[in-house]
């Protein structure tokens, strides 16, 4: 009902911020019934309303975060972490979220893989990486050590 709701006032709003903020209201719908696609595309939408707004950045981060348990092995998973800190580092640029951002990153970054476990899976660091799964996004190699 929640993903109903919340596309209804989408539909019904006219006032962009307003606008903007139902569209995050319907991704968190969408995230937390597995629809992380369908939550991505909400978020999406609202950079088409407010280009650069970090809440939008914030909540992108945190589809990730919830929908990497359904990214394969434990290597694949841990790669998830690469763009959920893509996400934390454009909130930076938004005042609003940029204390919540900053301690996000050195929260998660914990979880990256180790230079090892990239070796064994035939990833460089500083690299380009295809994380797969629903995400199928480009991001650059990191490491926790």
């Amino acid at each position: 009902n929640a993903v109903n709701f919340a596309q209804e006032a989408v539909d019904n709003e006219e006032d962009g911020d307003r606008k903007a903020i139902y569209y995050l209201t319907l991704a968190d719908a969408y995230r937390a019934s597995g629809r992380y696609n369908s939550a991505r595309d909400a978020v999406n939408k609202t950079f088409d309303i407010k280009q650069g707004w970090g809440e939008a950045y914030m909540s992108l981060a945190n589809i990730y975060l919830t929908g990497a348990k359904d990214c394969g092995n434990e290597f694949e998973q841990q790669t998830v972490y690469w763009l959920v800190i893509d996400q934390f580092r454009k909130a930076l640029n938004d005042d609003k979220t940029k204390d919540r951002a900053s301690k996000s990153i050195n929260i998660y970054s914990k979880y990256f893989p180790n230079k090892e476990t990239c070796f064994f899976n035939g990833v460089e660091e500083g690299k380009t990486y295809t994380v797969g799964c629903w995400i199928n996004r480009n991001t650059i190699v990191r490491t926790s050590d």
